[in-house]
């Protein structure tokens, strides 16, 4: 089991079902079964009073904690302030796409049940954690379902990114599905570790250092920092392995915090190397890529989400010809390596977090429809373009902290302490890039279209 978490917060009380609780806008809700509860409070299915959209049985999730703890209070804050449903609606429209995995706010408030005050959060329910279908997979996911499910997470990263805030917690446990066995939509919920990031100062702190769950939780969370964007994308590429391969270098060590930092520090210098022991080799340039611009993205910067999906754009990973292309399977895959007995025994124990238990149903899983079989991924001209994007803006970094040094020592200072550069000139910097970088998304977009072409003419001929 992973290390014992610092603080525990109290349960809630067991609320009978058919018990009816009112918002501040005098919304009545039902509470029915209870289906999850975790170490801070319990999650009820329900349904709204008099609605034509949440009126249903079961269409609704309620979380229920005791007044005075703190996880559900910071949860209704985020969903107040940035996932409501205009704001969601908004943001859809800005990006031109037709989904985004975050569920919209409903209603929340407090209400006195047996001499107990208690706080409540209610959003629309989802079908089981992909946590779940993992587990039933041998413990791993094929590349176009992992691939899939982490464009989504990117999206929803992408979205409170730009509305300053970071989750903190992503993993297969906090991610839900919209429908039964289904992956093509998923939403990323849990919202306790999430944090308001813009003005940002590194500055580590002991008391809060490995927080998160510690499995996947990032370096500067680790070394006891605040919340970074630069974390959030960390922490996917860590899921992404996870997901893939089914394990983690630092998953024997997960009683010692420290040792779990020393050995992600040591997967950070040898990327590539250390990434070719878990994955087939086709697959080691899309993940490398993908945590050097993680790590090297300074610490107060947001993350460049057009470079990501760039590095996304470049796997190409054809669906299986199964009349149901979304659905998920139950057979393990041979895109990761196979999972020894221990790690095997592993599977359950390592997704413990300081944050909330994650609301998925806790029914036995159902039958799962179909399979994947992945092809490898295609090499394209945009893997060197980003090579070299993310290349130039390490450069530019390491000459900026260079010279900060200098300057240090010229001043008589021989503290070994290298400084952030400063945000404008690395925006600076990405920008005299941009040409070349759209460039290579239009490039990889036609390289896209022209392969889907290519694909549809064969099947026809078939």
């Amino acid at each position: 089991m992973p290390a014992s978490r610092k603080k525990a917060h109290q349960l809630a009380c067991v609320i009978v079902e058919k018990t009816i609780i009112t918002d501040t806008l005098k919304q009545r809700f039902v509470i029915e079964k209870e289906f999850a509860h975790g170490g801070f409070g319990r999650i009820y299915s329900g349904r709204q009073e008099d609605s034509k959209e949440y009126g249903k049985i079961g269409s609704l999730a309620i979380k229920i904690e005791p007044h005075a703890n703190g996880p559900l209070f910071t949860e209704i804050t985020v969903f107040q302030r940035i996932l409501t449903l205009q704001k969601l609606k908004d943001w859809i429209d800005k990006k031109k796409i037709s989904h985004i995995g975050l569920p919209p706010y409903v209603s929340s408030g407090l209400f006195t049940y047996n001499g107990e005050k208690l706080r409540f959060l209610i959003m629309p329910r989802y079908e089981k954690s992909l946590e779940t279908y993992r587990i039933a997979n041998n413990g791993v996911l094929d590349m176009h379902v992992t691939l899939t499910i982490a464009k989504q997470c990117v999206d929803c990263l992408s979205y409170m990114q730009d509305h300053d805030y970071v989750h903190g917690d992503l993993k297969a446990d906090n991610i839900l599905l919209a429908s039964k066995n289904e992956y093509s939509k998923c939403f990323l919920v849990d919202f306790g570790l999430a944090r308001l990031a813009k003005g940002n100062v590194d500055k580590p702190d002991k008391k809060r250092a490995h927080n998160g769950t510690l499995l996947f939780t990032s370096l500067d969370a680790h070394r006891g920092c605040a919340p970074s964007f630069r974390g959030d994308l960390e922490i996917l590429g860590y899921n992404i392995l996870y997901w893939l391969c089914g394990t983690l270098p630092w998953q024997k060590c997960l009683q010692k915090p420290e040792a779990v930092m020393m050995e992600k520090e040591k997967f950070s210098k040898e990327l590539d190397k250390n990434i070719k022991r878990l994955l087939q080799d086709e697959y080691v340039s899309f993940l490398s890529q993908l945590f050097k611009l993680a790590y090297e993205t300074p610490y107060v910067n947001k993350v460049d989400y057009g470079i990501v999906q760039l590095i996304f754009n470049q796997v190409k990973i054809l669906p299986s010809s199964s009349k149901s292309s979304n659905s998920l399977s139950t057979k393990g895959k041979e895109n990761s390596k196979k999972l020894t007995a221990g790690e095997k025994a592993n599977i359950r124990n390592i997704s413990s977090s300081t944050s909330h238990e994650h609301e998925g149903n806790t029914e036995d899983l159902g039958s799962i429809k179909s399979t994947h079989e992945s092809p490898a991924p295609k090499r394209r001209k945009s893997d060197r373009i980003v090579s070299q994007l993310l290349k130039k803006a390490s450069d530019s970094s390491r000459i900026k902290n260079e010279k900060s040094l200098e300057v240090d020592s010229s001043n008589g200072n021989n503290k070994k302490s290298i400084r952030q550069p400063d945000v404008a000139s690395h925006k600076k910097n990405f920008k005299k890039l941009e040409p070349k970088f759209r460039a290579g998304l239009k490039s990889t977009a036609k390289q896209n279209a022209s392969s889907s072409r290519a694909l549809l003419v064969s099947s026809k001929s078939k």
